[in-house]
């Protein structure tokens, strides 16, 4: 036999579209399974009726997938993108195609994702004979437990397919399974810089201690920046100079990196010895450092920084020439969190709407490596909790919620649609009975007491069955409408200084019908504008948490569809989106984009004069801003109201409170009659349906104190939460926009095709969060 089975061939536009190549290898899969099997059936015939071996020499080894590697060190979350690797190795034939990878989503419907590239051009791989051909692309897997299958398309023709799976010991053949939304911290090199020694000291359950991420070398960091997207921090040690010393500083590795901090990521470095070298002119790591290098010197006094850890170990330098070699800054930006003297220690300055840590020491230096306190450095570079959390009432929650994430509890409360009624689990079961009821004893007492006829069973039964199926039929309709709905909450947040204006929506689809859906979004600016050549992706969203539908294994469950739908190769479209009748499909999109001269952002002049914020902010936009939060450093300040045109006095008259105490409601009480007071907070609320609420809790998720107070972690969307942005020396505002029948062009625009998808009693809230800089006097 030559080759690969044939195939049946299917119509393709003449464009061939990468989505149009996927759903014809799928398709192509169907029948090449079927004429496997007869051409077997064939040749076993063939063999007995002549007794003719094949002719030596005609079989075609094809190509064959023999390796995977999934994520960054083995470490990845489940239902956001992740690194796959894929190694390919030829047969004896040199061939070029296309590489498709297929995945469950959320729940449990497959997805296909070609090899990232633009929107109307698959990128092919070209396949040597024998040779191994590495290939990366980028994933989202829908459960913890997964299974993955990779095919290697030739024009029409399926040449090589095989299917993965996870494992809790990975290798060659088996990859990682993902992590339960644990914190995942990053680390270049050999080394994991003190980071495990960190986690450890926090004593957690497994399922809620952090995860570390080794990468052995540069080039196998992302090439996109969503590949970071379960990352909560990448740390570097750039001492560590072999590491990147053939990594150029536009290599699409370092392109990756810095769009992703810019877009919320975190990114701690320390230099020292090789400081020179590190940030000189063609090192990779030079535009991100927060400041000028001026020169390496030795650090010998170290009183500020053990106290800085809140340790009770000194640092030994051990003798004459152990002094700590230090990197000196000058004009540093963003804010100095320690300092020996004169000398800069700890940096944290702002980029985008992310930041870098900087460490003016090599983590790895002889003297901090043996140091018993590391770890307490580590983990405040890293913004790890002090020590160990309060134990948060999870199993409690999920018995009544079925999530553990507030991404979950957004999820959940957009599944609420005006004027689609849910019928309760006792309202079912009572027309169940009543059913039966019919059935059974009521057709019998009708037939033998009333007609006196039993024999008109044969009409009476069909006609109760008939009956009742009418009636499910008509009530459903009337319970669920007939009208495709919409729930969706736009947050769009904008860094002033740069221009950068990031967007994040959440929706969930009800469908009256089974039916598929080709979906992307329309995002457009605060001004109203439609964001041009924006970035970003378009998803299907997963539940976190152990319920039905969730992404643990627990909460898995079997798809009613077979066939899967398609992600464009730029991540922005998807089609053939199957959606059960009258149920709910949850997306998710973020898109990003620079913005020139448009008034797209408040206007503001803000100072600090000793902690106290003070200057003006005025609204430029063509509506009204509700519910408005300013926070700065520890303090908020409400503002109820910013009208169009509108300027407002921030000074030290103007009200303000304590960031944690606003959001989490703590305030004191009286406790008896004797004046004794105590500070009490109002619970949060993990089961409310108010989108406003759970959002803002998400976007200062660790200034209200994280799970301690929530009882539910914020791991799946964590670039949501703003809280450590407050420590670069920024001010924060966030506000409402007005409802979408005052002011309709907000947010993003879910399309079909060519057509938006709206309905009057749709829910659309859109959220504004501006990041400004702040003088210092």
């Amino acid at each position: 036999m030559h080759g690969p089975p044939s195939t049946v061939h299917c119509p393709l536009s003449t464009a061939q579209s990468p989505l149009r190549v996927a759903q014809h290898a799928i398709c192509n899969l169907q029948f090449a399974v079927c004429n496997k099997f007869l051409s077997l059936f064939l040749l076993a015939t063939t063999s007995l009726l002549f007794s003719c071996p094949p002719a030596a020499g005609q079989t075609v080894k094809p190509p064959k997938f023999v390796e995977i590697r999934v994520g960054l060190g083995n470490c990845y979350k489940a239902g956001l993108w992740t690194q796959v690797d894929l190694a390919l190795r030829g047969g004896d034939e040199a061939l070029a195609g296309v590489v498709l990878v297929e995945t469950d989503d959320g729940d449990g419907v497959p997805s296909v994702v070609p090899l990232p590239g633009k929107a109307q051009n698959p990128k092919r791989v070209q396949v040597l004979p024998g040779q191994f051909t590495p290939i990366r692309l980028y994933v989202r897997f829908g459960r913890t437990d997964s299974r993955l299958t990779a095919r290697f398309v030739v024009g029409d023709k399926l040449a090589a397919m095989r299917t993965f799976e996870a494992s809790l010991e990975p290798d060659e053949v088996h990859y990682a399974e993902a992590a339960d939304l644990q914190p995942i911290y990053a680390v270049l090199g050999a080394s994991t810089l003190g980071v495990d020694a960190a986690i450890s000291r926090l004593n957690l359950e497994t399922d809620q201690q952090p995860l570390t991420a080794r990468v052995a070398r540069a080039e196998e960091l992302p090439t996109r920046w969503y590949g970071y997207e379960g990352i909560d921090a990448m740390l570097i040690d750039t001492d560590q100079v072999d590491l990147f010393r053939n990594l150029p500083p536009d290599s699409v590795q370092i392109e990756a990196l810095d769009r992703w901090v810019w877009l919320g990521g975190r990114l701690v470095l320390s230099a020292g010895r090789n400081a020179e070298s590190a940030f000189g002119p063609a090192s990779p790591w030079r535009r991100f450092l927060p400041g000028k290098l001026e020169k390496v010197e030795s650090l010998w006094q170290t009183a500020a920084l053990e106290s800085y850890c809140g340790g009770s170990t000194p640092l030994a330098l051990g003798g004459k020439d152990a002094a700590i070699p230090v990197a000196r800054l000058r004009d540093v930006e963003g804010v100095v969190e320690l300092r020996e003297a004169d000398l800069p220690l700890v940096v944290r300055a702002p980029r985008g709407l992310g930041q870098i840590i900087f460490f003016a020491a090599g983590l790895d230096q002889f003297s901090l490596r043996k140091w018993a306190d590391r770890p307490r450095l580590v983990g405040k570079l890293i913004d790890l909790p002090p020590e160990k959390s309060a134990e948060a009432q999870e199993n409690q929650e999920l018995a009544y919620s079925g999530y553990s994430d507030l991404a979950g509890q957004l999820r959940s409360a957009l599944d609420q649609f005006t004027g689609v009624r849910v019928i309760s689990f006792g309202w079912v079961a009572l027309l169940i009975i009543i059913y039966i009821l019919l059935i059974g004893p009521g057709d019998f007492l009708f037939l033998r007491r009333i007609v006196k006829r039993m024999q008109w069973t044969w009409l009476t039964f069909p006609l109760i069955v008939l009956g009742v199926s009418l009636a499910a039929y008509y009530g459903a309709y009337a319970l669920k409408g007939r009208q495709l709905r919409l729930n969706q909450v736009d947050l769009v947040d904008v860094d002033v200084s740069s221009g950068l204006v990031r967007g994040t929506t959440w929706l969930n689809l009800f469908s009256p019908r089974m039916e598929t859906y080709n979906l992307h979004l329309k995002p457009r600016l605060p001004d109203g504008a439609e964001a041009k050549d924006h970035g970003g992706y378009f998803a299907w969203l997963g539940l976190p948490g152990y319920g039905f539908g969730g992404m643990h294994p627990r909460g898995a469950g079997p798809s009613a569809w077979g066939q899967p739908y398609f992600f464009s190769p730029d991540l922005k479209e998807l089609e053939k989106v199957p959606v059960q009748v009258w149920s709910t499909k949850s997306f998710t999109g973020r898109w990003f984009t620079k913005t020139g001269n448009e008034p797209v952002a408040l206007e503001a002049d803000l100072s600090d004069n000793d902690l106290t914020l003070q200057g003006t902010l005025r609204n430029p936009l063509t509506f009204p801003l509700t519910d408005c939060l300013l926070a700065y450093d520890r303090w908020a300040y409400e503002i109820p109201r910013i009208e169009p045109g509108e300027s407002v006095r921030i000074g030290a008259e103007t009200s303000r409170s304590e960031l944690n105490n606003l959001l989490t409601g703590r305030h004191m009480v009286a406790e008896n009659p004797m004046d004794q007071y105590r500070i009490v907070s109002t619970p949060y609320d993990p089961e409310s349906d108010n989108t406003g609420n759970i959002l803002r809790m998400m976007m200062f998720y660790q200034a209200a104190g994280g799970r301690r107070y929530t009882q539910l972690s914020n791991g799946y969307q964590t670039f949501v939460d703003c809280s450590l942005l407050l420590q670069t020396g920024r001010a924060i505002l966030v506000g409402r926009g007005p409802a979408a029948d005052e002011f309709p062009k907000q947010g993003a625009q879910l399309m079909r095709g060519n057509q938006p998808l709206s309905h009057p009693d749709d829910r659309h809230a859109v959220f504004y969060r501006f990041v400004f800089p702040v003088k210092k006097k």
